[in-house]
């Protein structure tokens, strides 16, 4: 929350990690939180250089991942890009960047596949055994994990994971 007293920002109400509330005043307040910012709403500040959304972007966090410190791939002519970095913990982020024209393609394509598994695991319907098998043979192989994520949201060809000849290597493997 805001401090505002005679039209100007002069601090915040805030929290501590711990949940104790604290009072931070400034003569100064930058308002760095984005192109949403509930600041600039606080303040009404005026919209200028306003350019329309090119891409939208998923990510999420990873563990265990065998990458370098960031990684970055780009098509141009696709329209595409995909980098990831070392965050706290050892974790990686992850962000995959597509036309905004796709966005909402996008975002139900990707959620089908785990839409479809919460369905199945809610009526109590076991899974097959073959998948069982193949998600406990990757579940400590980073690698073999990340080839399987890709496949199931079509960033690779499935084939490329889903072929006779990887399944044999990973069931062989799985434990």
């Amino acid at each position: 929350e805001y401090i505002i007293e005679h039209g100007k920002v002069v601090g915040i109400h805030g929290r501590t990690p711990a949940g104790q509330t604290v009072l931070e005043r400034a003569t100064l307040v930058i308002g760095a939180d984005g192109r949403n910012s509930g600041l600039a709403r606080a303040v009404e500040a005026p919209i200028y250089n306003r350019v329309p959304t090119l891409l939208c972007y998923y990510f999420s966090y990873w563990s265990g991942v065998a990458a370098q410190e960031f990684e970055l791939y780009i098509r141009t002519r696709e329209r595409r890009v995909i980098f990831s970095f070392r965050t706290e913990n050892d974790r990686f982020a992850v962000f995959v960047g597509a036309p905004i024209e796709e966005f909402e393609t996008k975002r139900n394509e990707a959620s089908a596949a785990d839409y479809k598994e919460n369905i199945a695991a809610a009526r109590f319907t076991p899974f097959p055994p073959e998948f069982l098998a193949v998600r406990a043979a990757v579940r400590d192989k980073p690698g073999d994990a990340t080839t399987l994520v890709k496949a199931r949201m079509r960033m690779i060809e499935p084939s490329a994971f889903f072929n006779p000849n990887n399944m044999q290597r990973l069931l062989a493997l799985a434990p």
